[in-house]
């Protein structure tokens, strides 16, 4: 509890703030871009013996070797809480940062030969126990909600602004926020008294919701890099030339993710605005009284459109991988892949902040986590069918991405 006091002022929020974005993107999500390694790999014959030229499925299965990353992410999650009015903002830098990450790999690949792998990997994971231990030291406290100034008040944003609003004029300013306080108000009340404990949380809907919406959406995209060399040999008829190239831009393209954050943002900032002003206008309608659960799902409803987004965009990329023999697609692909990851994470990470009370989110984001890291899993069974077979499969998992965003657009009570 000591540690929580070493440091203390304004500049505090503002170094852990950049150090939390240093942290995400040199130590967060590298092993999604393992892929541009193959090539030095295989010169380096890394699991030669495991190999019979055609595939390397005598390597036994590797499973949750992102723990530690995740771990790494939902901790810095938390520094956003010294950023009262704009918390949704970083974590919309945050959550991208993490998704570029996976370029760490594309780094590494790019300093070989004149920096061996081995040496990469141990100033990567030396760096991340040196920076990690300072990190909680001197930035995250025992608990998450002495994170907070205590000057500011949580009101202020009720950790669901997901962007920051653009400036506006005093006038406009005051009589946007007289406009919103009743709302917020309302809102607050009915999240606490829906779930007023932890077994509150995991009895209703809401949760499994963001499970199911996560666990699908992240198969989608680990099961594109987990099948990638494998894809591009099919594609392109095991042109080498070809497939080194792709995989090298599949991982020059994910530094792209922290550029692609503030899609995401507008998107559910225009929507958030639109169904807030309209659970104001019902609330302020004497003929028409709203029952708790109404306003509740009200409230959630401003997420549909980017889930719609997000189940179209991940219905796409898997249909498309049914086309061969066309390079400039694969670009299309890694892109839509990374708008992909940055809607699934930030719609799942807002969606969990704003469903729940603030005092639940460490248990209510870990237990959507960690159902979809046992779910993802099963990629390892896709990965033993054939690429077209398998492929099928995702788009159909990639059409049961429609579910939540339905259920939010139709439920009421």
């Amino acid at each position: 509890k000591r540690l929580d006091h070493l440091w203390t002022g304004e500049s505090k929020r503002w170094v852990g703030l950049v150090a939390a974005l240093i942290e995400n993107f040199f130590f967060g999500a590298s092993f999604y871009g393992f892929n541009a390694l193959i090539p030095p790999y295989k010169e380096l014959g890394v699991f030669g013996h495991l190999c019979n030229g055609i595939d390397c499925t005598q390597q036994e299965p590797c499973i949750f070797v992102g723990v530690g990353s995740f771990a790494s992410l939902f901790c810095n999650y938390h520094v956003c809480s010294m950023f009262v009015r704009v918390r949704g903002l970083t974590i919309s830098l945050l959550s991208g940062v993490y998704d570029s990450s996976s370029a760490v790999a594309f780094f590494v690949s790019q300093a070989y030969p004149k920096i061996t792998i081995q040496t990469s990997f141990i100033i990567l994971a030396c760096g991340a126990v040196i920076y990690g231990s300072l990190m909680a030291v001197f930035i995250l406290t025992q608990k998450e909600e002495d994170m907070v100034p205590p000057n500011q008040n949580t009101l202020e944003s009720l950790s669901t602004e997901f962007f920051s609003r653009q400036r506006l004029s005093d006038y406009e300013e005051t009589k946007e926020n007289e406009d919103m306080i009743d709302v917020n108000a309302v809102v607050l009340r009915v999240v606490n008294e829906r779930y007023p404990n932890t077994k509150a949380c995991f009895r209703d809907l809401p949760l499994y919701l963001f499970a199911f919406l996560y666990m699908t959406g992240l198969m989608r995209y680990s099961y594109f890099f987990a099948r990638l060399n494998e894809q591009l040999d099919f594609a392109f008829d095991k042109n080498k030339a070809v497939v080194n190239h792709l995989l090298e831009t599949s991982a020059a393209i994910s530094m792209c993710g922290f550029f692609l954050s503030p899609i995401t943002g507008f998107i559910l900032d225009i929507s958030r605005r639109a169904y807030k002003r309209k659970l104001k206008c019902r609330l302020n309608d004497p003929d028409h009284q709203l029952t708790d659960a109404e306003i509740y799902w009200t409230h959630l409803r401003a997420l549909a459109p980017a889930l719609y987004l997000l189940a179209t965009c991940s219905t796409i990329i898997s249909a498309l991988h049914f086309v061969i023999g066309q390079q400039w697609l694969y670009y299309m692909l890694c892109v839509g892949i990374m708008l992909h990851s940055s809607i699934l994470a930030s719609t799942t990470t807002t969606g969990v902040m704003i469903a729940f009370p603030v005092t639940q989110f460490g248990v209510t984001i870990g237990m959507v986590t960690m159902v979809s890291g046992v779910f993802i899993t099963i990629q390892y069974g896709l990965l033993e069918l054939l690429i077209n077979t398998a492929n099928g499969v995702l788009v159909t998992i990639s059409c049961l991405m429609y579910i939540p965003p339905l259920i939010l657009t139709f439920k009421r009570r």
